[in-house]
C-alpha cells in the first residue's frame, strides 16, 4: 500500500462473548510503508462511531537522525603559558555542550565557552554536542545524536635552549656561518618537535631542522660584530644567546731593521717589530715576537747570494712578507773558515819542508831530532839553552842565506772548535736554503741538544679564480637548467659588465600549443580558439583533422566529475561537439568523494564542490563547516553529514 497524507483505520467494535454491549477502549496502530524522512512530520487522529459522533486529536513528531553541528574555536592543538584556557565553539541552538563534567545548552546563537584549569605539557579535552529528545524508562533524558571534537591544548612554560657553536675569531672573511643546534621541551619529562620554534639570528630568520640544528650566513663589518640569537617556542616562551665575532682584513704591520745588501760576516741578525699577537717567520723558522711586537733572530749566511725572507701573520691569516737579498763575502780584515783552514795547511806544508832541509844539512841535533818528532809542532822555533853542551851550532853557509832559522815561517794558530751555537746557526741555515730535509734538520738539532721548533704547513695557495667567460657560462648553465630566475641571471650579468642577450621570441609551436591544448580539453571554444590563432597572426589549416570527440567527451567527463567545471558548461561543451549530454545524477557526492579519497583533489576543492552541489552555498554554517573541514578539524563524513543537513533545512 502506498503511503499517503492520510489512511482509514477501521476498528471493529462489537459485543463481548456474553453479547453485552458497553464503553470499550483500545489500541489501534498504523505503520506507514516508508519510513519517515528527516524534519518534523504532524499526525491526526480522527475516530467516529456509529452513530457519527466524531474525536479528533493532532500531534507534532519530529524525525531527527542526524548528530548536531560542532565546530570548536582555534586550531586543534593550542599553546599557552597561562593556567587556564577558555575552550569555545558553535553549535546547534537548544544542543547540549559537555566538556568533562560541566555541560550547558547553547543559547539561540549556537554560541558556548568553557574555561579549564591546565596542568604542564599536554592537556587532551573531548567536547561533545547532543540533541535531548527522549526518555529512558525511568523518566531521565537520554542523549539521541551527538557529535565530539576532541582538542588538545598545550601549557608551555618552558624557554627552548640554544648551543651555539663558537665560530673562528678574529677572521678575514666577511661572512660568518654561525651553527648550533635548539631543543625545546613542553614538560620535565616530554619534549617537543624542535623544528616548531621560531629562530632569529641578528635579526634575520633561521629555520631549525627537525633534529634542532640551525645554520646562517651572516655578513661581517671591519672590526667588532655582535649578534643575537633569540628562539622562540609556539607558547612565546624565549631565550636569547649573544654571539661575537671579530672580522680583521688588514694585514700587520711589519717593520725590519736595515739589512745590508752585503757583508763579510757569516751570520746576520735580522730584528724589527710587528703587531703584538702575530706570528713572525724569518726564512720559514717560526720566531715568536716580545709582548710588545718586537723579534730578532740571527741567520746563518752561505758563501754569495742570500734571501732573507720575513713574514708576518696575524690570528685571522693576514699576511705581509718583505724579501732582502744579501751577499756574503770574504773581506780584507778577516777571511771565512774555509780560508783560515786552507793557510794553515800551506804554512804547516812549508813549514814540514823547511824543517827537512835543515835535519839533511846538519844544522839541528840529532838530541833535537828526536825532541822533533814529540808533539811540538813543526817549525815551532827553539833556544840555545837546550842544545847539549859542548855542543856549537855551526855558522850558516853564506850561499844560503834563505836557509837560515831566521826564515822559517811564522807559527799560525790551529782555528779553534766552532761554538754550539754556530753549529745550530749553520744547521738551520742549511734547512733554510733546502740543502737538507726536515729529518736530517731535527736529527742534528736534537744532537747538539736542541729541539726543533714545531713544524710550520704551508699555507694552501689560492684557488684560481674563474675568469669572466667561465663565469657567465655558468651564469648561462644554471639559468637555462631553471636553478635561477631570468632576472638573476640579467642581475649577475649586469655585474660582470655583460649585457643581457633578449629572451628568443617563442615559436609558433610554442604560441599555439597552450590554445590548441585548451580547445582539447574543451575549456574555450573552436571560436575562441580561432580568435585567439588570428590574434597571434596564425591561421588554421582548413585541412587539419579535429581532435578526436572521443577524447574530448572523456576530458571533460573527468573535469566535471571532479567538479572542476559546473553542469552547465558541461552540457553546453557536449553539445558543442555533438554529443548527446547523459542524464542528471542525483548526487554527484560519490564521485567527488572518490576523486577526494584517490588524491585527484585537493580537501578545499573537495568541500567547494560539495558546498556548491548540495546547493548550500549562501548559508553562513556552510562556510564555517567548510573552513573547519580545511584546516583537519572535522573529516569528511562529518562535513558530508552536516552539509545534508544544512540542505534539509
Amino acid at each position: 500500500m502506498d503511503v499517503t497524507s492520510s489512511a482509514a483505520v477501521d476498528v471493529p467494535w462489537g459485543p463481548n462473548p456474553q453479547g453485552l454491549q458497553g464503553r470499550w477502549t483500545g489500541t489501534a496502530t498504523y505503520r506507514p510503508a516508508q519510513d519517515l524522512g528527516e524534519g518534523p512530520h504532524t499526525v491526526t487522529v480522527v475516530v467516529a462511531d456509529v452513530a457519527g459522533n466524531i474525536a479528533e486529536i493532532t500531534k507534532t513528531i519530529v524525525v531527527d537522525t542526524l548528530a548536531p553541528a560542532l565546530v570548536l574555536d582555534g586550531p586543534p592543538v593550542r599553546f599557552t603559558r597561562l593556567a587556564t584556557a577558555v575552550v569555545s565553539g558553535r553549535t546547534e541552538p537548544g544542543a547540549t555542550v559537555s566538556i568533562g563534567a560541566a555541560s550547558s545548552l547553547a543559547p539561540a546563537d549556537g554560541t558556548f565557552a568553557f574555561t579549564v584549569n591546565l596542568t604542564e605539557g599536554r592537556n587532551e579535552f573531548l567536547v561533545q554536542a547532543s540533541d535531548w529528545f527522549h526518555l529512558d524508562p525511568l523518566g531521565d533524558l537520554l542523549a539521541g545524536n551527538s557529535a565530539q571534537v576532541s582538542m588538545t591544548i598545550i601549557r608551555d612554560i618552558r624557554a627552548p635552549t640554544i648551543l651555539v657553536t663558537a665560530p673562528a675569531s678574529p677572521t678575514a672573511s666577511d661572512v660568518v656561518l654561525l651553527r648550533g643546534r635548539v631543543t625545546e621541551s613542553i614538560s620535565a619529562t616530554e619534549g617537543y618537535d624542535p623544528a616548531t620554534v621560531v629562530l632569529t639570528v641578528g635579526g634575520r630568520r633561521a629555520w631549525v631542522l627537525a633534529d634542532g640544528s640551525f645554520s646562517v650566513a651572516l655578513p661581517l663589518s671591519e672590526g667588532a660584530n655582535a649578534f643575537t640569537v633569540v628562539a622562540m617556542d609556539l607558547a612565546g616562551n624565549s631565550a636569547s644567546v649573544p654571539v661575537a665575532v671579530t672580522r680583521d682584513s688588514m694585514a700587520p704591520t711589519l717593520q725590519v731593521l736595515p739589512i745590508p745588501a752585503e757583508t763579510t760576516s757569516g751570520s746576520l741578525n735580522v730584528s724589527g717589530r710587528t703587531d703584538p699577537g702575530a706570528l713572525v717567520f724569518i726564512n720559514g723558522i717560526v720566531v715568536r715576537p716580545a709582548a710588545d711586537g718586537s723579534f730578532y733572530r740571527v741567520v746563518a749566511l752561505s758563501g754569495g747570494p742570500n734571501v732573507i725572507v720575513v713574514r708576518a701573520e696575524d690570528l685571522a691569516g693576514n699576511a705581509v712578507e718583505q724579501t732582502f737579498p744579501v751577499a756574503y763575502v770574504a773581506g780584507s780584515g778577516g777571511s771565512s773558515l774555509g780560508a783560515w783552514a786552507g793557510v794553515g795547511v800551506l804554512i804547516a806544508i812549508l813549514a814540514a819542508l823547511g824543517t827537512a832541509f835543515l835535519f839533511g844539512r846538519g844544522l839541528v841535533p840529532w838530541s833535537r831530532r828526536r825532541e822533533e818528532e814529540g808533539p811540538q809542532p813543526p817549525g815551532e822555533p827553539t833556544s840555545e839553552e837546550e842544545n847539549p853542551p859542548g855542543e856549537a851550532e855551526a855558522p850558516p853557509p853564506a850561499e844560503s842565506p834563505a836557509e837560515s832559522p831566521s826564515e822559517v815561517a811564522p807559527s799560525i794558530p790551529s782555528p779553534s772548535t766552532p761554538s754550539v751555537d754556530d753549529r745550530v746557526s749553520k744547521i738551520e741555515s742549511a734547512f733554510a736554503a733546502g740543502r737538507i730535509g726536515r729529518e736530517a734538520y731535527a736529527r742534528n738539532l736534537r744532537a747538539l741538544g736542541r729541539e726543533p721548533p714545531p713544524e710550520v704547513p704551508e699555507p694552501e695557495p689560492p684557488a684560481p679564480q674563474p675568469s669572466t667567460a667561465e663565469r657567465v657560462d655558468r651564469l648561462r648553465a644554471a639559468f637555462e637548467q631553471g636553478r635561477i630566475t631570468r632576472e638573476a641571471y640579467e642581475s649577475n650579468l649586469t655585474k660582470l659588465g655583460m649585457a643581457a642577450a633578449a629572451p628568443p621570441a617563442p615559436s609558433s609551436d610554442e604560441r599555439v600549443a597552450p590554445l590548441e591544448s585548451a580547445f582539447r580539453e574543451g575549456r574555450i571554444t573552436e571560436d575562441a580558439y580561432r580568435a585567439n590563432l588570428a590574434r597571434l597572426g596564425l591561421g588554421v589549416s582548413s585541412e587539419e583533422p579535429p581532435a578526436p570527440p572521443s577524447d574530448k567527451a572523456v576530458a571533460l567527463e573527468n573535469a566535471y566529475r571532479e567538479g572542476r567545471i559546473s553542469r552547465a558548461m558541461y552540457e553546453a561543451n557536449l553539445a558543442r561537439l555533438g554529443l548527446p549530454a547523459p542524464a542528471t545524477p542525483e548526487d554527484r557526492g560519490a564521485a567527488l568523494r572518490r576523486a577526494f579519497e584517490a588524491g585527484r583533489i585537493a580537501p578545499a576543492t573537495y568541500a567547494q564542490n560539495l558546498v556548491r552541489m548540495l546547493g548550500v552555498a549562501d548559508d553562513p554554517r556552510a562556510e564555517t563547516l567548510r573552513s573547519a573541514f580545511t584546516e583537519g578539524r572535522i573529516d569528511a563524513d562529518l562535513l558530508e553529514k552536516n552539509l545534508r543537513r544544512l540542505r534539509q533545512g
